[in-house]
């Protein structure tokens, strides 16, 4: 019988005591025995350390303070320093895993001979009810698909080789968000992914202090990874501007306007015909509007 990989689970952690029990217990309750789970806290002020004491009662677990940049990707970074699994499994305290996720993944990864095996995920509320859910493909050299946003890869979905990793080096600590979608957008450029059409993970819905409820923040990261990955969207110009038009689109919902100017202003700079295809797409709305509101004026007469 081929011998388990060892898979190392990365969780950063903050002022989540009252959540991150589920997190851990879901991974106790893994089908697969060879694993080892990372929990870094960044410095939480609430009971999560005495909460993890009983976690360590089983040697799998280690519980580290984290000792590089304050936040999730130099927690992550603290935890990927530490690892000594095959594969790596970045995961989140506020989630959890279906019993048979380690095995699923392990057994996909080894069949497939991919770099990255990812699967389905659930989205369930505080009272365990299923509200939306994550299916995104990715088979293959995924690179175009990440860039023109038909796939997204999230950390929680994915079993990674760590020799690919290491080959790209560590997350970014300066992206201030969608830092999985630089690490994947970086790993694309020389891994094969495989899609494990299964719901094995479950993420809750509703939890406070994450970065995704900082609209600010989520612009800021969208313009770093735009920025920072430009020579590779210039291979795909019309992904690259509609990409522009994505993050508009998040602008808006912060309702910052100083922060929408800077954006559009950013972007014209950026993206080669930006301006353009802006003004195009906005006539093009304005008279979709415009035409509808007329269809409706019509038929009431």
């Amino acid at each position: 019988m081929e011998e388990e990989a060892h898979i190392s689970i990365i969780i950063p952690t903050f002022n989540r005591a009252s959540i991150i029990g589920i997190t851990l217990d879901s991974i106790l309750a893994q089908t697969y025995a060879n694993w080892e789970c990372i929990v870094v806290d960044d410095g939480s002020t609430d009971a999560t350390e005495e909460l993890l004491q009983k976690y360590m009662l089983d040697d799998r677990f280690q519980f580290i303070k984290n000792n590089r940049s304050k936040g999730a990707p130099g927690a992550r970074n603290t935890g990927l320093l530490k690892a000594t699994g095959e594969f790596i499994f970045f995961f989140d305290s506020d989630n959890s895993m279906e019993p048979n996720t380690l095995q699923v993944l392990a057994d996909e990864i080894r069949e497939h001979r991919v770099d990255v095996c990812v699967c389905y995920a659930n989205v369930v509320n505080e009272d365990g009810k299923k509200v939306s859910e994550f299916t995104w493909n990715s088979f293959g050299d995924i690179s175009e698909k990440l860039i023109s946003g038909e796939t997204y890869v999230d950390y929680n979905i994915a079993l990674i080789r760590k020799t690919a990793i290491d080959a790209i080096g560590l997350t970014d600590e300066d992206c201030p968000s969608f830092q999985e979608w630089d690490t994947h957008l970086r790993l694309s450029q020389q891994c094969t992914y495989h899609t494990e059409k299964e719901f094995l993970i479950n993420y809750l819905k509703g939890e406070t202090g994450t970065i995704s409820s900082d609209k600010n923040k989520a612009v800021e990261g969208y313009y770093y990874i735009l920025n920072k990955h430009q020579e590779i969207f210039k291979k795909y110009p019309e992904a690259f501007k509609n990409q522009g038009l994505e993050l508009i689109a998040t602008a808006k919902i912060a309702e910052n306007p100083e922060l929408m100017a800077e954006v559009k202003e950013k972007l014209n700079d950026l993206i080669p015909g930006f301006k353009k295809h802006l003004l195009r797409t906005q006539l093009k709305s304005t008279k979709a509007g415009i035409t509808g509101r007329l269809k409706s004026i019509l038929k009431k007469k």
